[in-house]
């Protein structure tokens, strides 16, 4: 275990916490990326819940203010940046997690359940491509068959295939990510259309996984079945 920056709307019902990175700085630029269009008057950083106004702060200062307020108190403890002109707040925390990079990148996957499909933008390339660099800062080709030939994807066999691993599929027009051998094979991925359950998998009420981020069957006739090979990247497992 390790431990694992992460963010969150503070008007998000239920409040949804983003997968977690082991350094501070990708997690701030999302952070700063929301706050940057309520700039106002300035910011407040205070531990959630203890009622306190706060100083306000430029948004320049925050990132390093909370940093060190994260770094110097218990993990679990959630930190909320107020928008002193509206507002608006992100929640920060630091807390314990895998220190697995595979793990980590089927933990981006698993955050991004249920984004709808839109290709060229939400595909499938983009769910591999994004959660590879929110884990490694690797940024992959937003196309599979163009990941696939990237030089940093390295051959792996099924049978060492790891969580986080890539799967290139149907004439590399496709590509998904690795989670386990459960059911006899399972992936992240998204696709435009429902996927029926496999008789052996636990099924909604109407059978179906729906589109969209899933973890769907890795085996025929389900569409990742048709599987052309199989990736990695050193940075997420090691060597092949």
């Amino acid at each position: 275990m390790t431990d694992l920056f992460q963010f969150a709307r503070a008007d998000g019902k239920p409040i949804t916490w983003s997968p977690g990175r082991d350094f501070f700085g990708p997690v701030w630029e999302h952070v700063e990326d929301h706050l940057r269009f309520h700039r106002g008057e300035g910011f407040t950083v205070q531990e959630r819940g203890t009622g306190e106004n706060g100083t306000k702060h430029k948004l320049s200062e925050v990132g390093e203010r909370t940093r060190k307020l994260l770094e110097r108190t218990k993990n679990d403890t959630v930190f909320e940046i107020s928008s002193v002109e509206d507002g608006f707040s992100m929640l920060m925390r630091r807390r314990k997690g895998p220190n697995d990079k595979g793990q980590l990148v089927v933990a981006q996957a698993a955050g991004r359940e249920g984004t709808p499909y839109l290709f060229g933008a939400t595909d499938c390339s983009w769910l591999s491509q994004t959660c590879v660099n929110e884990v490694t800062g690797i940024l992959l080709p937003h196309n599979a068959a163009m990941q696939r030939a990237d030089g940093r994807v390295l051959d792996v066999t099924k049978n060492n295939l790891k969580p986080g691993d890539l799967v290139f599929i149907d004439d590399l027009h496709h590509v998904a990510i690795f989670l386990d051998w459960k059911f006899g094979g399972r992936v992240w991925d998204t696709e435009p259309h429902t996927t029926t359950v496999p008789g052996n998998w636990m099924p909604d009420a109407d059978g179906q996984l729906g589109v969209g981020v899933r973890i769907r069957p890795m085996f025929l006739p389900w569409y990742c079945g048709r599987i052309d090979s199989f990736g990695r990247i050193e940075a997420v497992n090691g060597k092949p």
